[in-house]
């Protein structure tokens, strides 16, 4: 769809990339203006106050505010490479008899799949590390330690708590954690991409 050519696409794209340009503090800020318990508008006109304060629904909230924070990021590479799709390749599939589903999955995701691997691996890294602001802004990692994930128990650990062997020990368990992810993840997927 944001491949298409219409009125208005490119201001449509800018909106859905600006989030991207936001630090993940003032995303959290801004997160945190429509889920605050106390005035929050969300809550204001739902009747919920309890999306920040609830353990069930606060790292939903963390999950929705990251995914629209890093969403521009992945549309930026997409779009480019769905204009790198040749179109001479689609109009020869589409001869042949290849309906619209058919095209895009034998054609375009084939061209799209080394950008797939990519961002796949760079949202994960993404998914361990970059959270960190909007955890600290949103939640601080409550309620009852429910939005805590490992990245925000380090810094506690370290900067607020003063354990330094701990938050050591931690920052080894992230790194292995996300190397073996990361290995994981070429190991599987890797051999599924085609480059062109």
């Amino acid at each position: 769809l944001l491949n298409q050519k219409a009125r208005g696409m490119k201001l449509y794209r800018s909106f859905l990339i600006w989030p991207y340009a936001l630090s993940p503090a003032i995303a959290g800020a801004l997160f945190n203006f429509l889920f605050n318990p106390a005035n929050g508008l969300i809550g204001y006109f739902t009747g919920v106050r309890t999306w920040l304060t609830d353990s069930s629904t606060a790292m939903f909230i963390i999950i929705i505010a990251a995914v629209w924070k890093n969403l521009g990021y992945n549309i930026v590479f997409y779009l480019t490479a769905l204009r790198n799709v040749p179109t001479s390749a689609l109009e020869a599939a589409a001869i042949d008899g290849a309906g619209p589903v058919r095209r895009f999955f034998s054609i375009t995701f084939t061209y799209l799949s080394p950008i797939t691997f990519f961002l796949m691996v760079m949202n994960t890294t993404y998914a361990y590390f970059a959270c960190f602001g909007l955890i600290d802004v949103l939640t601080e990692g409550g309620p009852a330690g429910s939005t805590q994930i490992l990245i925000y128990q380090l810094y506690k650990d370290f900067f607020v708590h003063s354990k330094i062997g701990y938050a050591a020990a931690e920052s080894l368990i992230l790194f292995l954690l996300v190397v073996g992810i990361t290995m994981l993840q070429f190991q599987t997927t890797e051999k599924k991409v085609h480059y062109q």
